[in-house]
Order: C-alpha cells, then sequence, then structure tokens
C-alpha cells in the first residue's frame, strides 16, 4: 500500500468503443473506428439518443429525434 490509505484499483470495467467490422464489395473487410460516425452525431442538436450496432458486419444506426436542451449531453 505504500503508505496511502486507499485502496489500489485492479480493474476498471463498463462499457467501450469497439471497432466496426464491416464487408466491402470487393470480398474484404474493413474496420472503421465509431468515433468516425458517432462525432457527428454528437455535433448535431436534432438528435436526442443514437445507439451504433454492428450486427453480422454491417452497421445499423438507431435515433431518438428531437431538440436536446442546451447543455445535455447526448448518452
Amino acid at each position: 500500500m505504500c503508505g496511502t490509505p486507499f485502496a489500489r484499483i485492479l480493474s476498471v470495467e463498463g462499457r467501450k468503443s469497439e471497432q466496426l467490422t464491416l464487408h466491402t464489395e470487393a470480398g474484404g473487410t474493413a474496420i472503421v473506428n465509431p468515433l468516425v460516425v458517432e462525432g457527428p452525431l454528437h455535433a448535431r442538436r436534432d438528435i436526442r439518443r443514437f445507439q451504433l450496432r454492428n450486427p453480422a458486419s454491417r452497421c445499423e444506426l438507431l435515433v431518438v429525434w428531437g431538440r436536446r436542451t442546451e447543455g445535455a449531453k447526448m448518452r
């Protein structure tokens, strides 16, 4: 403990942004960082919430439309 009264954190768990794996027209795969899609969505004031899913190597975007109040963060 090195003299500190606080316990050491062993690990941090929670959600993370995983890479999106998409099939290309040429038959290969493309790895896409979700921030490429999420960044522009966070900038829009007419989207309350969104969920980006990657089932079966395709991209699905679920959106809840509606104005966010000033200072409200998207979840």
